[in-house]
This record gives C-alpha cells, structure tokens and sequence, in this order.
C-alpha cells in the first residue's frame, strides 16, 4: 500500500509542475499597460476637455500618434487641481496600440 501511496504522491507532483509550467509558457503577459515603461514613447497632448467628478475627474486630451490625432479621457490624480483647458501635458504611449496611453509623472 504504501507504494501505491507514493506513485499517487508522485503523480500529483508531476501533475502539478507540469501544470505551473503549461501557465507560465502559454500566458504572456495579457496586461499592456505593464509594456508602457518599456516600450512606451513620449508625446505631448492637449487638454481639451474637463470631466469634473466627486470621486476621480478626468481629463480629455488630444495627441498626435503614428500618424493619427487621438483624443482620450484619461484619470487625473485627485490630489492634484485639474489643469486649465489648453493646457499641454505629457502622455506616453503604446507604439503598437496609440490609444493605449497614461499621463507622464
């Protein structure tokens, strides 16, 4: 009995290797936000319109990326006043997906 006892204690062993290793192999990184500091370029957009909310505004900027001009809402830190229409902030990008893009610290 207890042979059978460690092949079944083997087996899940295996069982389970094989699956941490089938996770780590066919998952890429799914999240593109995370390529952002890596891969991401600078550009500059315009604020060109405020969404003033209780809990987190947002902000709407206009950008130029790869060829197309792009126009986003993106979070603004509520710890911060929201900046003034016309405004010119810094975004980095996605060269691959422009629209994915975050505000530059």
């Amino acid at each position: 009995m207890t042979k059978l006892m460690m092949f079944l204690f083997f087996a899940i062993c295996v069982a389970f290797l094989l699956g941490v290793a089938m996770r780590v192999w066919r998952s890429p990184n799914k999240n593109p936000l995370a390529q952002l500091a890596s891969l991401g370029v600078n550009t500059t957009a315009l604020v060109v319109e405020l969404e003033p909310d209780d809990v987190q505004p947002n902000v709407v900027l206009r950008y130029d990326a790869e060829g197309q001009t792009l126009q986003r809402s993106l979070p603004w830190p509520p710890d911060q006043p929201l900046p003034e229409i016309g405004t010119q902030l810094q975004v980095r990008y996605l060269p691959g997906n422009p629209g994915l893009s975050r505000l530059v610290d």
